[in-house]
């Protein structure tokens, strides 16, 4: 993905504070969240815990 579109997706949320190094965090979070999404439910709802355990 392009320098631009990461800035389209990063900037769709707004976060107010003085404290940057509690921004750099969160948007930091934010990339990794968007980067690398993860979805630990199957299709039908049930999710296998890393226990190796059904819920």
């Amino acid at each position: 993905m392009q320098k631009n579109a990461w800035e389209n997706e990063l900037s769709k949320v707004k976060v107010a504070s003085e404290d940057q190094s509690k921004l750099r965090v969160f948007y930091t979070a934010l990339y990794h969240s968007l980067f690398h999404p993860n979805v630990f439910s199957d299709v039908n709802g049930e999710y296998m815990g890393f226990d190796s355990k059904s819920t």
